[in-house]
């Protein structure tokens, strides 16, 4: 049987990857004998609300074993790359035999049906990659057997079903009843499953990928760690000089000054403590491009967006102000500032892959992570009060709104 190839690129359907990044992308993996199963996987996830891939829906392109192209090891590493989430169906496909353990009750080998080893390598590929929290496995009852006596470091998972969910270290098996040697000997009138079971696993799963796709993601790539430090660098400074300010507080002793022209500074800090309304405004580009300073200077030029300078942990710290909102007569301050620090990201792309698709894919990732990282942080010192009224202070835009609004 043949299956559609990638004509060219290395990314199917990037650039509606890209569009749509903001849904769950999965990609499915089986042997071929259990690809009536993927296709049911990949049923049992709206099409407007996911992107499912099966391994045989043109996803690979032209491997070395042809004469040409990457290895398969080399696609597979590109989609741990790619995709958000893995499921990976573990039908009984095989049989496993131990020529080594000789301990079941009666004294003979450990013997079970097995899934496919190509499956279980994939499998362990994704989940090194992305992570056990988002790499799934799909399994017939009838391979509880080979788990135990073979998969043994999969037993506990398999027992604490109650515990599902609630680990970023947990491996996720979701079972089903299954009716695999029957199909295997009657593909036109059998099915390799039972609906009812397999479809609420499958339920299950994508309950699961809704809940964790908004969490923040800790990766190879520096998008969390970025938005940390400009949380800390920034955001918290900012917060903080807006609460010492108009509570007529003392700076803390290890605030930076140098640098500061003190006219200048107290100007802008008596606004501050008299004004209705304080906002720093975080922009987030549309692309992490969008992030390097040339790319956007122009749109802040110093004489709507006069530059003022405030103690920092460092060094002084440097914000854009709305021309509008420095007036005599305004009651409110608008300062706007672009995280800059989102553009390392683009380095350790480069260095992570060379494939051009992949690269855009991955650009959006940590674009939208960054965003995320940065969200998590604000309303997480809300919680705390660290800074003190962080959330009426602080306010993460879009670059359409940051051009509506200033425009």
């Amino acid at each position: 049987m043949e299956y559609p190839i990638l004509d060219k690129g290395t990314v199917k359907g990037w650039e509606a990857k890209v569009k749509n990044i903001g849904r769950p992308s999965i990609f499915v993996g089986s042997s071929r004998e259990s690809m009536l199963i993927a296709e049911r996987v990949r049923k049992g996830f709206p099409e407007d609300e996911f992107v499912v891939d099966p391994w045989y829906s043109g996803v690979f392109g032209k491997t070395t074993s042809t004469g040409e192209g990457m290895s398969n090891a080399e696609w597979l590493k590109n989609f741990t790359d790619i995709y958000d989430y893995a499921i990976f169906i573990f039908a009984p496909d095989d049989e496993t035999k131990s020529l080594t353990r000789f301990d079941m009750p009666d004294g003979t080998a450990r013997n079970a049906m097995g899934a496919r080893h190509n499956v279980v390598y994939e499998f362990g590929l994704f989940m090194g990659r992305i992570g056990a929290k988002k790499t799934f496995i799909l399994f017939d009852e009838a391979l509880e057997d080979f788990v135990r006596l073979f998969f043994t470091d999969l037993v506990e998972n398999l027992n604490d079903t109650a515990a599902k969910g609630k680990s970023d270290f947990r491996i996720e098996l979701h079972r089903y009843k299954g009716n695999y040697p029957q199909y295997l000997k009657n593909k036109d009138t059998e099915l390799p499953y039972e609906d009812s079971s397999i479809g609420a696993s499958i339920g299950d799963i994508r309950e699961q990928i809704k809940t964790s796709f908004n969490d923040v993601e800790i990766s190879f790539l520096p998008s969390t760690s970025l938005a940390i430090g400009y949380f800390n660098n920034c955001i918290s400074i900012f917060a903080n000089i807006v609460h010492v300010l108009k509570n007529d507080l003392p700076y803390p002793a290890n605030w930076k000054q140098d640098g500061l022209k003190k006219e200048e500074f107290d100007e802008i800090a008596e606004k501050i403590r008299h004004g209705k309304s304080v906002k720093l405004k975080i922009v987030i580009p549309e692309s992490l491009e969008g992030a390097i300073q040339k790319n956007f200077t122009k749109y802040f030029p110093e004489s709507r967006f006069p530059t003022k300078s405030f103690p920092g942990a460092n060094r002084p710290l440097t914000l854009a102000c709305h021309i509008v909102d420095i007036k005599e007569t305004s009651e409110s301050l608008t300062f706007y500032d672009v995280p800059t620090t989102m553009n390392s990201s683009l380095e350790a792309i480069k260095m992570v892959t060379e494939h051009y698709e992949i690269r855009e894919l991955l650009k959006e990732k940590e674009r939208r992570n960054f965003k995320k990282a940065l969200e998590y942080k604000i309303a997480l010192a809300k919680k705390q009060e660290a800074p003190k009224d962080i959330d009426s202070i602080i306010e993460v835009i879009s670059w359409k709104e940051f051009i509506q609004e200033t425009s």
